[in-house]
């Protein structure tokens, strides 16, 4: 309502109107209110070409504009070893993930580091304050930063190793768990994210959200979302997690339901989406599904499927763990504490399943969860991707590999 956004300051109101454009260029039809409107948009565009393609007076013309310089951030080659080997070595939207974490803690390490599980401490000092202005989720603050580097798993005190002078003080300033947060962007040069200035879409603390971590990932390695628009940092604020359970009719045209055949099921890379939490698989095991020793399709069936055998990991932004955000987690433990995405993936373990005994693939669905795979055609991948602010923190780190 008016009210309520006159009652925002003017860096939450910029990232509100962020998001609403955003959401009107990709064609965000989750609500029928969002639908209505982009279709009234896309009614106007059409009605203005077809006036200026029947008024022989008016003359349409394209210029091609010079791409803005690099900024000066941009990593020498002869120092990217290590992610000059990740990107050698792992599926594009994982190398993605790696860079992007080990940017947000300016860490050689972070991008690495096991799984974390029931054995990790939970991270302390960070407290629930309020509730977002958009109703859907809450606020947070660290309250006790003393605390909180006594505990944080990658940036704290026991594992943060810093690996040059000039990079940001990231134990300073730790970065969290910050529903609505996005990366801050801007249109004076629409390849850049950083993540170390507030965007004004969540809380005062740095930090982003599930969907802001995943398309951050896939846009710093050039993965675009849709093939009609170019890769541009400031998207990020238009996918939420809803429209990734079905991209296709959000506008997000890069990105479909994934396929399952006898051979192949769930890969790294591919997106998990419910209605409020996305996260990206980032290593999968011989049998990520459990499901090696089923004998015939008789046995597809969800009694005989457990979570608790599921064999891969993901990368994501969540408020587990005392809210630490950003992190590689095994899924079988995420699992556990979250029914839905557990529930969509049984249904997916079975499609998988059925796969396994048949000549033909499925396109794997449920209603309850969704597995998005990126088409990784030359439409969909942008020469130029996305750079990501301060990571020439990285260029000493040596070359590593997922742990």
């Amino acid at each position: 309502s008016v009210a309520a956004t006159e009652s925002l300051d003017i860096d939450e109101r910029r990232g509100l109107w962020l998001e609403r454009i955003a959401q009107l260029e990709i064609g965000d039809r989750t609500t029928p209110a969002k639908s209505d409107d982009v279709d009234s948009v896309r009614s106007r565009l059409d009605l203005l070409k077809s006036i200026a393609e029947a008024e022989g007076s008016l003359e349409v013309t394209c210029t091609t504009t010079t791409p803005e310089t690099p900024p000066s951030n941009t990593l020498p080659t002869e120092a990217s070893t290590m992610l000059e080997t990740w990107k050698t070595a792992y599926a594009l939207p994982v190398y993605g993930g790696m860079r992007t974490i080990a940017t947000i803690y300016q860490s050689c390490e972070a991008g690495t580091r096991g799984p974390i599980g029931a054995e990790t401490p939970n991270a302390q000092g960070i407290k629930l304050v309020g509730q977002h202005p958009s109703g859907n989720g809450g606020r947070r603050q660290i309250q006790n930063l003393k605390a909180l580097l006594a505990t944080q798993p990658y940036i704290g005190n026991l594992t943060y190793k810093r690996p040059l002078p000039t990079c940001h003080d990231i134990q300073a300033t730790p970065p969290i768990y910050d529903f609505g947060g996005k990366p801050f962007t801007s249109a004076s040069n629409e390849k850049v994210m950083n993540f170390f200035k507030n965007a004004g879409t969540g809380s005062r603390e740095l930090g982003i959200d599930c969907s802001g971590f995943v398309v951050s990932a896939y846009a710093a390695v050039g993965l675009k979302l849709k093939k009609e628009t170019a890769l541009k940092a400031s998207l990020v604020n238009g996918v939420s997690s809803t429209m990734l359970m079905q991209p296709q009719k959000n506008g997000l045209t890069c990105l479909d339901h994934a396929s399952f055949n006898a051979k192949s099921n769930l890969k790294p890379g591919d997106m998990i989406a419910i209605a409020g939490h996305v996260v990206m698989v980032a290593d999968v095991g011989k049998d990520p599904f459990g499901i090696d020793g089923f004998t015939s399709a008789s046995q597809c069936k969800a009694a005989n499927l457990s979570s608790s055998k599921f064999n891969f990991s993901i990368f994501q932004s969540d408020p587990s763990k005392g809210a630490i955000g950003v992190n590689r987690m095994r899924a079988s433990y995420y699992l556990a504490s979250s029914g839905t995405m557990e529930r969509g993936l049984i249904d997916h373990a079975i499609n998988a399943c059925k796969a396994k005994f048949q000549s033909t693939a499925i396109i794997s669905k449920s209603s309850k969860a969704s597995v998005i795979r990126h088409a990784g055609t030359s439409a969909c991948v942008d020469a130029v991707p996305v750079q990501l602010a301060k990571e020439e923190c990285l260029s000493s780190c040596p070359a590593s590999a997922l742990d």
